[in-house]
């Protein structure tokens, strides 16, 4: 018989288990999305004008507020499940569970609306400075 307690049976991540390059093309690829936020500026400026710089640098320091949040979770609650296991321990389980869920069903939306602001931009661009016509891009309406 095991004369070990629980607070041993407890899975902790292993120190120096994946290396630079797998966590640095994993983030890599996460954040490619970030090319979403880069496209959305184009909205912005419809809306604050001159002030967009300030606005993007506002919301520069935001995101940076966020990611040393993270980071300071992260060195304290080392775990798998990220955002799910901050919420899970701070606020209750059930919190954590609707947060991992959360994030299960908005991330596939993320590439397909990364795409259309794309091809939306994409389509202006080429009608404004080449005269295309707009069949060789959009789709036949019937």
């Amino acid at each position: 018989m095991s004369t070990q307690g629980p607070a041993s049976a407890v899975a902790r991540l292993e120190r120096d288990a994946i290396g630079l390059a797998p966590v640095l093309f994993q983030s890599i690829t996460h954040m490619a999305p970030a090319a979403a936020v880069a496209f959305s500026i184009i909205f912005a400026v419809t809306y604050a004008g001159g002030a967009t710089p300030l606005a993007v640098v506002l919301a520069l320091i935001a995101c940076l507020f966020v990611a040393i949040s993270i980071g300071q979770l992260a060195r304290h609650l080392p775990s798998a499940g990220g955002l799910y296991t901050y919420n899970a321990r701070a606020l209750h389980p059930t919190v954590g569970f609707f947060v991992a869920w959360g994030f299960m069903l908005a991330e596939p939306l993320v590439a397909p609306l990364l795409y259309l602001i794309f091809g939306n931009v994409i389509g202006v661009y080429l009608t404004s400075h080449f005269n295309t016509p707009t069949w060789l891009w959009r789709r036949l309406q019937w």
